[in-house]
């Protein structure tokens, strides 16, 4: 598994499987898989909604979030993330975060050294709004609690473009 996310108030955990192209759901109380879920290629990290309504999962090898309906257990969306709807598998979808009213998903491109901001006011009928450059391979993206701030770390170096002198600390 790659990623998880854990509904307490429903005893489930979501496991991302990353070589399976899908997520399972386990009873946390019997620890039991109980269902799996369609994504798509590389499932990665995931992110519930408060009250656990809504399951996004980053898909790394394809332009794409999966969104489930997680209450009821189905599918609901695919979100294309990449700058452009037609591009090619690449852009790397690796990092889930969400504004604190969630309403906007931001989703961390590793390869397009760049964050999708999607408008998630409506989980089936979900869009980029737009991007916001990110430093080289951007492997990790979240809110503040006031939404004021949004940090993004960078994998591979502060710029958008590899660190011919090396890693420089400080």
């Amino acid at each position: 598994p790659y990623g998880l996310a854990l509904d307490e108030s429903r005893g489930r955990l979501y496991i991302s499987l990353w070589g399976r192209a899908e997520v399972a759901v386990a009873a946390t109380a019997d620890r039991k898989v109980t269902a799996t879920w369609k994504t798509e290629e590389h499932p990665n990290e995931m992110l519930l909604t408060r009250g656990g309504k809504y399951l996004f999962v980053a898909n790394a090898n394809r332009n794409t979030v999966s969104v489930f309906e997680a209450e009821d257990d189905r599918p609901l969306a695919t979100i294309g993330t990449a700058i452009h709807p037609k591009a090619p598998s690449g852009s790397t979808p690796n990092s889930l975060a969400a504004s604190p009213d969630e309403s906007l998903l931001f989703v961390a491109n590793a390869n397009t050294n760049d964050v999708a901001v999607v408008n998630i006011a409506d989980p089936g009928h979900s869009a980029p709004l737009g991007f916001i450059p990110a430093g080289w391979y951007p492997t990790s993206v979240r809110a503040s609690r006031d939404g004021k701030s949004l940090w993004i770390a960078n994998g591979k170096g502060t710029s958008s473009k590899a660190n011919r002198e090396g890693p420089a600390p400080g």
